[in-house]
């Protein structure tokens, strides 16, 4: 407004009459000294436009002649703040912005340091560098520039590895350090990278903030020389953080920074080399939390090939990773397999490159970072009449291969992945195999298989297989299924469960967590799988509600990072149901997927791909 320039003029040619008064009429009475430049100065103009100064001077009933400004203030900063102090004027540049802003809010001089913050909130983007990106940050979290702070956060999260082992990053306090390991947004190269700045971090001498970063001011006449060792009173230092350990510096804290972080680490994707340098550090022997989560880490990785289909967060890949977390769907008789990118949302094409199978009844399986393709062989002539060929594909580093086949009297089959071993069923024939990924055998079943009816579905939890089938109800309408359960692991055999399983009209499906195994119906009905040694059936099934009220056909289920993700066909009417479901147990939110418009002959595989390759 009009008024409110009348009075910004007016204090300025106040400003300006008075540093010219002073430097014309008026003999100067101190000395600032900075680095090798002396500048003259008055009292009055310093104790007026900086607090501290304002603190110096009354803190020191000795008058002194010289001030020497020790620290990251240079000469030629000072002297800016020097003419800015008296002629009211500052020409704030792109090169100038931090360091007059670090200087300003150091001295004390809030008419200065609001001019800066203004320009900095202008043009931010002009003024990142990994020098200043730090400082930066803090000064925008100190005076809530939310708009500053949000665009060099994301500046950080970018350059993490390039600023993660610098003397600023340890400025970060522990909420800032555990939000940048929190976030899917840091790109790192791996997370070995990430534990080793936790490390650096953590390592850090108490007091290593304030050694490294203190302004000190000597009052003293005799030495004009740049002091780097010297420690300042306390009421001297610069305003600003504190120290990552100046408040708890003892081992319990860092106990407690070390598991406070590493809780957030993604330590099921660091490698085994970094898991074992972990427990070589003396805070891993300090608490038995933080050796469990190493040990369930290493766990992770010995039995990489026994993992259920799970991605909980410290599991799942960054959004920058060149891992993708993906689900495949092949619906119809098209060759290509459709993909879904989880964290993304987007989907793209995975294309099936082997001519030599029909696609109509493909399916898709993945173990650890191959993903299988059983197809039936494509055949002519005189050929048709011969029993159907069983051709699996493998999918390992970009590439597509023949793996293995087998003879089938049936193009009907159905298969489950079970730890490292594939295994598959050919109802008509009442036979089952094994295929074991690691040796590329096939190993037949050595009891029969107890129905020639087709499977509805095939699961598996824990060391039993659970194959589902339908009988029609007396009375029309859904029916029951039996349940037949094969235990792995004791002397083979197939028991027929006594208790009969709802149906659903449009099929079901099956998903975990690290500790339960679930079964999603199509009508909406969710059930745990629970084990009960002293029953009869040692598998049970207990009703947890339902997710929608409608019959809605199913591909699957996948769990990312607590979220459910569950793909179905394309329906308004499951959409937009006012039923819908939108968070359910410790899942915090469920993503619907819509795909197609229909399940007929589709395959539905959780799997991480490598986008380099």
């Amino acid at each position: 407004s009009t008024d409110k320039g009348t009075k910004v003029n007016l204090a300025l040619e106040i400003v300006q009459s008075l540093g010219q008064y002073l430097m014309n009429e008026q003999p100067f009475d101190i000395k600032v000294i900075v680095g090798d430049r002396k500048f003259e100065c008055h009292r009055l103009i310093l104790s007026a436009h900086s607090g501290y100064f304002r603190t110096e001077f009354n803190n020191n009933e000795e008058q002194k002649h010289e001030i020497h400004l020790l620290g990251k203030i240079t000469s030629d900063v000072f002297e800016l703040i020097h003419d800015t102090m008296y002629t009211g004027l500052c020409n704030v540049t792109d090169d100038n912005a931090i360091d007059l802003l670090t200087a300003a809010d150091y001295l004390q001089i809030s008419i200065l340091e609001n001019e800066c913050v203004r320009y900095i909130d202008r043009y931010i983007d002009n003024l990142l560098t990994l020098k200043n990106c730090m400082n930066l940050y803090l000064n925008a979290k100190k005076r809530n520039l939310e708009k500053v702070k949000s665009i060099v956060w994301s500046f950080i999260l970018v350059n993490f590895i390039s600023l993660c082992k610098t003397d600023e990053f340890l400025d970060l306090s522990e909420d800032d350090v555990l939000k940048l390991v929190q976030s899917q947004d840091l790109v790192a190269k791996s997370e070995d990278n990430v534990v080793d700045a936790i490390l650096f971090w953590i390592d850090k001498k108490p007091n290593k903030n304030a050694e490294n970063n203190s302004m000190p001011i000597n009052t003293t006449e005799e030495s004009s020389e740049v002091l780097t060792d010297v420690e300042e009173p306390a009421h001297k230092r610069r305003r600003g953080p504190p120290d990552l350990f100046t408040a708890v510096s003892d081992g319990s804290s860092k106990t407690e920074y070390f598991l406070t972080l590493f809780t957030h680490v993604k330590l099921f994707l660091v490698s085994q080399a970094c898991l074992n340098k972990l427990k070589e550090h003396p805070l891993f022997r300090e608490d038995c939390k933080i050796k469990d989560l190493i040990i369930n880490a290493l766990s992770y990785h010995a039995f990489i090939n026994n993992r259920e289909v799970y991605w909980p967060a410290n599991a799942t890949h960054r959004k920058n990773s060149q891992f993708v977390h993906a689900v495949l769907i092949k619906s119809g008789i098209k060759n290509d397999i459709e993909g879904h990118q989880v964290t993304t949302s987007e989907w793209f094409s995975f294309p099936f490159q082997n001519d030599s199978i029909k696609t109509t009844h493909l399916k898709l399986a993945a173990i650890d970072n191959s993903l299988y393709a059983f197809g039936i062989a494509k055949r002519s002539g005189i050929e048709t009449r011969l029993m159907d060929l069983l051709k699996v594909s493998q999918y390992l580093n970009g590439q597509w291969s023949d793996y293995i086949h087998m003879s089938l009297d049936s193009k009907i089959f159905s298969i489950v992945v079970v730890y490292n071993f594939i295994y598959i069923f050919s109802p008509v024939e009442q036979k089952f195999w094994r295929l074991d990924s690691i040796s590329k055998t096939f190993e037949e079943g050595m009891i029969k298989f107890p129905s020639d009816k087709p499977i509805d579905y095939v699961m598996h939890y824990h060391d039993f297989i659970l194959a589902f089938y339908s009988e029609a109800s007396p009375h029309g309408g859904m029916g029951l299924q039996k349940i037949y359960c094969y235990d792995i692991q004791e002397k083979p055999k197939w028991s027929l469960l006594t208790k009969n399983f709802p149906s659903a009209n449009l099929g079901m499906t099956s998903f975990n967590d690290e500790v339960n195994t679930y079964i999603l119906q199509s009508n909406g009905q969710l059930w745990k799988i629970v084990t009960q040694i002293t029953s009869k059936d040692i598998v049970q099934f207990e009703p947890l509600g339902k997710l929608w009220d409608i019959d809605w056909p199913l591909y699957g289920v996948v769990i990312v990072m607590d979220e459910l993700y569950i793909y179905g066909v394309i329906s308004p009417e499951h959409e937009n149901s006012s039923q819908l479901k939108t968070s359910v147990l410790r899942f915090r939110k469920i993503n619907y997927i819509y795909y197609k418009n229909s399940t007929e002959n589709s395959t539905f595989a959780p799997f991480i791909f490598n986008t380099n390759t």
